[in-house]
């Protein structure tokens, strides 16, 4: 019997680092390098006919740790290093595109009257206001969150069929959830589901042993991005309980 793939989490852990600071070093660094005056906007009717609904943030905030997804799924390096080269054409397509083609939510998002017409005290309101604070009004086609999500649901698929579909159910969620928070347009969401496809297709999906034994981890993995998250949400909600606000 062929022995199980490698797992060697520290080169994993090392890439993932390395991803982690080119996806904030070319995010922020676009946000503040571009100029705002020149940037679009890509507001069409069925964009205006979407509702806010600020409950949909805790969908939305998923994006922020659905990135990290298959360190908690895909078990073998070899698998790993091509999701990792897969996430950096994600990045780079991404940030190529928000320099020559910058985009804006102002005008998209929620303003003050509306968020203050919300009942006060709401953590999922708070988080809102989190979330347009913390993350800059450009940056949008494609989008990048759900170009990421999309690409880490067919990676778990690619390890783990089971995984995949759990996967592609988030990865649904998150696309109605970046509309409904006005966070982005719905031509950034396809942008963003093309890419992240198209990055799956190009890096991932020749990966030559899809059913091999230990390709995937085990439902403690999952189980673990789980806990991860859970706690990233109760760090916020006790800064929401403490009176941090954006």
């Amino acid at each position: 019997m062929a022995a199980p793939p490698e797992d060697a989490p520290a080169e994993k852990l090392g890439l993932a680092l390395a991803l982690l600071a080119l996806w904030f070093a070319g995010y922020f660094g676009t946000a503040t390098f571009v100029d705002p005056t020149t940037a679009r906007t890509l507001r069409t009717p069925l964009d205006d006919a979407i509702p806010f609904l600020p409950a949909t943030i805790y969908v939305y905030a998923a994006v922020y740790t659905a990135m990290l997804l298959p360190a908690f799924t895909v078990r073998c390096r070899h698998l790993f290093r091509r999701v990792v080269a897969a996430y950096a054409l994600v990045i780079g397509a991404s940030i190529a595109f928000f320099n020559a083609l910058p985009v804006t939510s102002l005008g998209l998002r929620a303003d003050a009257a509306a968020l203050a017409a919300l009942a006060p005290g709401r953590f999922d309101v708070w988080g809102v206001r989190l979330c347009y604070a913390l993350d800059p009004p450009l940056n949008l086609f494609p989008s990048m969150h759900l170009a990421s999500v999309t690409l880490v649901a067919l990676a778990a698929g690619t390890a783990r069929r089971s995984y995949g579909v759990a996967g592609l159910v988030l990865t649904l969620a998150v696309a109605i959830s970046i509309c409904t928070v006005k966070q982005h347009y719905l031509a950034d969401g396809i942008a963003g589901l093309a890419l992240g496809v198209a990055a799956w297709a190009l890096f991932v999906r020749g990966y030559p042993r899809p059913c091999e034994p230990g390709v995937a981890y085990g439902v403690a993995g999952p189980a673990s991005y789980a806990l991860f998250h859970a706690g990233a949400v109760l760090v916020l909600y006790g800064l929401f309980l403490a009176g941090v606000g954006p």
